[in-house]
């Protein structure tokens, strides 16, 4: 008899300071990590999880949830499998250990992936920052060809303006009201330049950078929708003709809240540039 959680627990938060290791427990159907200055809501669901909501200093970031991740594997006869973070899963898992959230998915329902299949994800939230970082093994006989980070569907926000990377920086005017439908190829200069975006408004902005030291090959897509706008990178996957091709998200991907505009957004990024140069 299959088990549904139906408790929603909707003021509990989590801390991610305290020292140690706690496992979530699976009661729990939705909680919250982090703290007012950046919030990260999680919801469990039957055979899955999902990314909820995103708030800082009580602004909900998110119109709708969406998956923490999305995968296509490819078997031995060139079929193409898809998974992701809601759904297919018989065990998915939450720890905190020393202020990171550690989600470990494992045992996929389908038969037709291989079972040995695992996929982690790891949330370090300090303050207006976080770090995501994502992990897949277990693949087998199995070729990972294409991986997709987090979707966002972010909410639109007060005189909003969006920067994509294209070329040397385009800043967006308006961008829920321009249709927009790009799709950018990074690293290419007349495409995508750099490894960050930024949406902002007038209380504040969302920074996504794609913290990467050697600069692998990616995509970012931003469709606008009636209320939000959408969000996601694809990583180009080195070696995704080879079986047990395990792979490691290059870097992080960090999202952070901050002040100001396209400007404050460039420095979070040449900071972190500089480090790496």
């Amino acid at each position: 008899m299959k088990k549904r959680i139906v408790l929603v627990v909707t003021s509990l938060v989590m801390i991610l300071a305290a020292c140690g290791s706690a496992e979530v427990s699976d009661t729990q159907a939705v909680f919250v990590i982090g703290d007012s200055n950046l919030s990260i809501h999680l919801h469990r669901l039957e055979h899955g999880l999902a990314l909820s909501q995103i708030e800082s200093n009580g602004s909900k970031l998110l119109n709708q949830s969406s998956s923490l991740f999305d995968l296509t594997i490819q078997n031995s006869d060139k079929k193409e499998l898809e998974i992701n973070s809601l759904d297919g899963w018989v065990k998915y898992s939450l720890t905190e250990e020393n202020g990171e959230l550690r989600i470990n998915f494992s045992e996929p329902i389908s038969g037709d992936l291989p079972q040995s299949l695992k996929v982690l994800l790891s949330i370090q939230l300090n303050g207006a920052r976080s770090k995501w970082d994502y992990k897949v093994s277990g693949l087998a006989q199995y070729s990972l060809i294409r991986a997709v980070t987090t979707k966002l569907s972010l909410k639109d926000m007060a005189n909003d303006k969006f920067f994509i990377p294209k070329y040397s920086g385009k800043l967006l005017f308006n961008p829920l009201d321009s249709n927009l439908d790009y799709e950018l190829l990074y690293p290419r200069g007349w495409s995508s330049s750099m490894q960050y975006l930024a949406y902002y408004g007038n209380n504040m902005g969302i920074y996504l950078g794609f913290h990467d030291p050697k600069a692998s090959v990616k995509r970012f897509f931003i469709k606008s929708q009636s209320k939000s706008i959408d969000f996601y990178s694809e990583v180009i996957i080195p070696d995704k003709t080879v079986p047990n091709n395990n792979w490691e998200f290059p870097g992080v991907f960090e999202l952070d809240i901050f002040k100001g505009d396209w400007f404050d957004a460039a420095m979070i990024y040449k900071n972190w540039a500089a480090k790496e140069a």
